[in-house]
């Protein structure tokens, strides 16, 4: 009796295409950074809107002002520097005419809001020509209708959003910054796996067929049994 045996010894797995991972984590950070860039860019532009809408008109005191103010957004009184003494600077600081205890805020439903110092930092900026600082801050509770009345005699001010509430666009201007790094990165890995798939293609098609051909098989002829005879 004879007995054949077909062996087929297990072929090695073909290899894998390299890449796609690398693909998906760009595309993710390239659109990630791309929203974040977008968003940046609108609310840096509605910020700065709201910020310029804020600034008010010089006016000669004393006066009560009537302003739309908005909540969370900090304001300050501004004062003509030509009328303060001093230049200015660490040694001779500009002495306002203008000082809290002169201002009054009354808010929506008759709120009396708070009026405080600006502090050490002296916040100047210059309107038509004209150089104004900081003389006092407040802070708007909620978005609505304010009067602000100041009681000195003969001094030019304005009321403005505090230099404080420029950082809101400063949030913004992050978001765009972090956007870009991440759109960037994402195009780098985006780029590299494209790259890596393409060349990982290439030499998994010969692999394939070799993959194919590695299968065999052998027969082996056995000596007939012995039969008692």
């Amino acid at each position: 009796m004879s007995q054949d045996w077909s062996l087929t010894p297990a072929a090695a797995a073909p290899p894998q295409v390299k890449g796609k991972g690398m693909i998906w984590t760009g595309v993710a950070l390239l659109v990630v950074g791309v929203v974040l860039i977008v968003a940046g860019i609108i609310g840096v532009i509605a910020a700065t809107a709201s910020l310029i809408s804020g600034f008010g008109s010089p006016v000669t005191t004393p006066t009560t002002v009537t302003r739309t103010l908005e909540k969370g957004t900090t304001y300050a009184v501004y004062e003509l520097s030509g009328l303060a003494s001093g230049t200015g600077t660490t040694e001779d600081p500009l002495l306002a005419t203008v000082s809290p205890a002169d201002i009054t805020v009354t808010g929506p439903g008759g709120v009396v809001v708070g009026v405080k110092d600006p502090g050490a930092m002296t916040q100047t900026f210059t309107n038509g020509g004209k150089e104004y600082f900081a003389v006092a801050t407040f802070d708007a509770p909620a978005t609505g209708s304010y009067e602000i009345s100041i009681a000195t005699e003969g001094a030019e001010v304005l009321i403005a959003p505090s230099f404080s509430a420029f950082g809101k666009s400063f949030a913004w201007i992050a978001a765009i910054g972090l956007g870009g790094l991440l759109a960037l990165i994402g195009l780098i890995l985006l780029i590299v796996g494209l790259v890596r798939r393409s060349s990982s293609k290439k030499a998994v098609a010969p692999a394939a067929g070799a993959y194919g051909a590695t299968a065999y098989q052998q027969s082996v002829a056995q000596p007939t049994a012995y039969q008692q005879p």
